[in-house]
């Protein structure tokens, strides 16, 4: 039982009471009589060697508590499989018994998707192997097999002993996913695109149990007796590629495309304040400079916007603009942010460019957003978002604290370049995106202290949302808001309606079920 190869589960004291009145979907609950006994439980633990921890002993804690911590749930039980045929055990053992199941990798999602009070968790964060091809038929420059539960820095770090790099997250410790099901996006992917621009293939465990492959070239289903059907329909592959994780199957790997590193990165760091020394207001005018930046910079050119009303010393307000250039000093595209870099400079706070020898080094440098406690909502911006109109509600927003308890932020990823090239309909995000310049997050953040007014925070997140709306043409489903009423539309527009159909057929029960998902609300 001490091997590594272990499965370790981790069985909670029932810590909450689930009333049949809260029951959905015909679930069993924890305090249902059809519910498994000790012994049940036990039997199945033995099956795939498994032991028992409990919320008191280490381990629980640290894959519960998400990192949004307002959307912590305690699910009665987890499971966390070192392999496939050890996913298709527990989606088995959770069909026997009508287990609400949930799925989780690294616990990033900002609304709560991959966890729930009661449920029968399966922990990926154990299936993470990474495996390297540099000779591929369908990639030049390579592929990556890469476990659901390894984390992008380790990734990275494979990866650049290799001379390559794959299109994936900044912060280090999301792993692969909600991430990409969501669409991915990177500070690589005005180069190279959204990760599901760069998925050749996804291994799964679907509803029934079976084992399916899915790609371009098909669907490939090993049903649980072994015997395997192999047919053309690319549906599923094109479901995966955006449609949202936890919601086809429970994805265990993932083979992207991988790309030769280039000979260096260059990073910009640039921060103006909107309000000088001497009163003085310039937030208009740079946000108006970094938007031209923004719509008209090189494809090499990647990275982050941010706005923030904090006072700081004698300024007021920041406006920062991090971009990565994927190429060296001496490429001809890197002298194209000069021009922000030379623009009224004595207005900046900071400025300096940093080179980098590859861009695992630049990734490292990253820092991984920490626990906290907030609401946000998301908007795709095309070039005709960036209207005056615009960012006189983005500057308003960020002098907005509510409540005189928290703090308007908004950070921007900048898409466009290579995004833009891939078809409306190769994948399941929102048409949006093939059209965007900015993927554009705005939040609504307090501390724990202040958790008796959540609601009232909550509501003031939902009011920006609505602020921000006109500005917008979608939303990108990993960082959109949990409750907004046209959820659909915001995250999937016109390709909805074929993920249901897609849904319907590879999860006709909905056994795999999470708030705002394709199918949620009629299956």
């Amino acid at each position: 039982m001490g091997s590594h190869r272990h499965v370790s589960t981790i069985v909670a004291l029932l810590i909450l009471c689930v009333s049949l009145a809260h029951a959905v979907n015909n679930y069993c609950w924890p305090g249902m009589s059809c519910f498994p006994s000790n012994e049940e439980q036990s039997k199945f633990m033995v099956s795939i060697e498994l032991h028992e921890l409990f919320p008191f002993q280490p381990g629980y804690d640290s894959i519960v508590v998400m990192q949004n911590t307002r959307t912590t749930k305690f699910p009665h039980s987890i499971v966390t499989p070192f392999s496939t045929e050890e996913v298709q055990k527990a989606v088995l053992f959770a069909r026997k018994f009508n287990l609400h199941m949930t799925v989780i990798s690294s616990g990033h999602d900002y609304f709560g998707r991959s966890t729930g009070d009661g449920s029968f968790q399966i922990s990926l964060r154990n299936i993470s192997d990474i495996d390297v091809k540099l000779s591929s038929s369908r990639h030049p420059d390579g592929e990556v097999t890469i476990g659901s539960g390894a984390p992008w820095l380790s990734v990275y770090e494979k990866l650049n002993k290799y001379n390559r790099v794959v299109v994936g997250g900044s912060a280090h410790t999301v792993a692969m996913g909600g991430y990409t099901h969501g669409g991915g996006h990177s500070p690589m992917s005005r180069m190279f695109g959204l990760a599901v621009d760069n998925l050749l293939e996804v291994e799964l465990v679907l509803a029934d149990g079976s084992k399916a492959i899915a790609s371009a070239d098909g669907t490939e289903i090993t049903s649980v007796d072994g015997k395997v059907n192999h047919t053309t329909d690319s549906s599923l592959f094109w479901a995966l590629r955006g449609g949202g994780g936890g919601t086809f199957g429970i994805s265990t790997k993932f083979t992207f495309k991988i790309h030769k590193a280039a000979p260096g990165v260059v990073n910009l760091n640039i921060v103006y304040p909107m309000i000088l020394k001497n009163g003085t207001f310039i937030g208009d005018e740079v946000l108006k400079k970094m938007s031209e930046i923004i719509l008209t910079a090189p494809r090499n050119w990647g990275g982050y916007f941010s706005i923030n009303g904090y006072p700081d010393g004698n300024t007021r307000g920041s406006i920062s603009l991090f971009g990565n250039h994927y190429g060296t000093w001496e490429t001809a595209s890197r002298t194209f942010m000069d021009e922000l870099y030379n623009f009224n400079p004595e207005w900046q706070k900071y400025r300096y460019y940093t080179n980098y020898t590859t861009f695992l080094d630049y990734e490292r440098t990253a820092i991984d957003a920490k626990y906290y406690t907030t609401y946000v909502s998301n908007i795709l911006m095309n070039n005709r978002s960036f209207t005056p109109e615009w960012r006189k509600t983005l500057i308003e927003n960020a002098f907005a604290f509510p409540l005189n308890k928290s703090a308007i932020v908004a950070t921007g990823t900048w898409i466009g370049g290579k995004v833009h090239e891939v078809d409306i309909a190769d994948t399941a995000v929102h048409p949006g995106f093939r059209e965007c310049y900015m993927s554009l997050t705005s939040g609504v953040g307090w501390s724990a202290g202040f958790g008796d007014h959540e609601n009232e925070f909550v509501e003031e997140g939902q009011k920006l949302r609505e602020k921000m709306r006109p500005f917008g043409h979608g939303s990108y489903r990993n960082e959109g808001s949990a409750d907004s009423p046209s959820w659909k539309d915001d995250f999937w527009g016109s390709n909805y309606d074929r993920l249901l159909e897609i849904k319907r057929k590879y999860d006709p029960e909905n056994w795999f079920s999470c708030l705002d998902c394709v199918g949620s609300d009629v299956l």
